[in-house]
């Protein structure tokens, strides 16, 4: 008898019933931060480990484990894909970068409107100039909004027999061309 044995994590997020599957976290919206900073791996599309330093505003220096590219979803369904995005886990919180909201071609503007401040994140189109999102601030001024990582699946995949897998897999009729297990 043949025994494969290998093991797959996945993570599959489905929306078909109308329930989030996905938690929203909250993100402070930073006109003063260099780079995105997200605490979760869940954001990355992309992540290069490195041990780098990043100087925090509480003076100190935070080891950021990886950095890559990162896709959220803000709210009102904006997607913004952060092209160098720090994971920091140790962050108090996650961080989205103004730079980060302009290099995906949005704009952003503050409003006042009965007594309260925030932000628009537009976009112009030919007929002019469209609100995506609203985002609110705290008393003490900081903008905030609630991120969530975009609908995709991510596997990690470890076979203890390669050979044994991929003569399997293409008895099944999953032939697959220039693959490397």
């Amino acid at each position: 008898m043949l025994r494969i044995s290998f093991s797959i994590i996945f993570s599959i997020f489905i929306d078909c019933t109308g329930v989030n599957l996905m938690d929203e976290k909250m993100c402070l919206v930073d006109s003063g931060t260099t780079n995105s900073i997200l605490r979760e791996i869940k954001y990355f599309q992309t992540l290069t480990k490195s041990k780098g330093n990043v100087l925090t505003i509480a003076g100190r220096d935070a080891v950021i484990p990886g950095s890559g590219r990162a896709i959220i979803t803000l709210p009102m369904g904006t997607t913004i894909t952060i092209e160098d995005a720090l994971l920091y886990p140790n962050s108090t919180r996650n961080l989205l970068s103004y730079r980060d909201i302009r290099k995906n071609g949005y704009h952003i503007e503050t409003h006042h409107q009965n007594n309260e401040e925030f932000l628009l994140i537009t976009k112009d189109n030919r007929y002019g100039r469209y609100t995506l999102e609203r985002i609110p601030s705290t008393l003490s001024g900081l903008y905030y909004s609630y991120i969530k990582p975009v609908q995709h699946v991510a596997y990690k995949v470890n076979f203890q027999n390669a050979n044994a897998f991929k003569t399997w897999h293409d008895r099944l009729g999953h032939v697959a061309y220039k693959v490397n297990f």
